[in-house]
């Protein structure tokens, strides 16, 4: 199932879509190369957006943490 988990509702869709699960193998993410001083800002919140928003949403959704999750 294709789902653009840059953006902010993709984990959200997924979960929705998904039957129940028993492992979750929460490996998105992508990286890049360059210095950040002159990297365009929207390539870094696309980053961000998926390798920590991304994580944490689906991490939520099937293993939720006790208390201080997210920090």
């Amino acid at each position: 199932m294709p789902v653009d988990l840059a953006h902010p509702d993709g984990p959200h869709t997924l979960v929705a879509e998904l039957p129940a699960v028993d492992v979750l193998v929460n490996n998105a993410g992508f990286g890049d190369f360059g210095r950040f001083a002159t990297a365009p800002e929207s390539r870094l919140d696309d980053m961000i957006e998926l390798n920590i928003g991304a994580l944490t949403r689906l991490a939520r959704a099937f293993q939720p943490g006790p208390l201080m999750a997210v920090y």
